[in-house]
């Protein structure tokens, strides 16, 4: 796995500027909140699908994330 594109271990330079604004995009306190219902959705599935079968976490868990990414 390379980590040359990976924010935190780039120079300051062009890419990581490019990098930065890209990351923005999804991290700014508006496009946060925005996923905040779609995340309280998802946190609902997993937690029904838990008491349902919490022998299945690492399943559970690997959906919910999934989901929500």
């Amino acid at each position: 796995m390379g980590f040359n594109r990976i924010i935190s271990f780039l120079n300051y330079n062009d890419e990581f500027k490019l990098q930065r604004r890209l990351v923005h995009g999804y991290l700014n306190p508006q496009a946060v909140s925005s996923q905040r219902e779609h995340q309280t959705v998802q946190a609902r599935i997993f937690l029904k699908n838990l008491l349902k079968s919490p022998e299945k976490f690492a399943q559970h868990a690997s959906r919910s994330v999934d989901a929500s990414v």
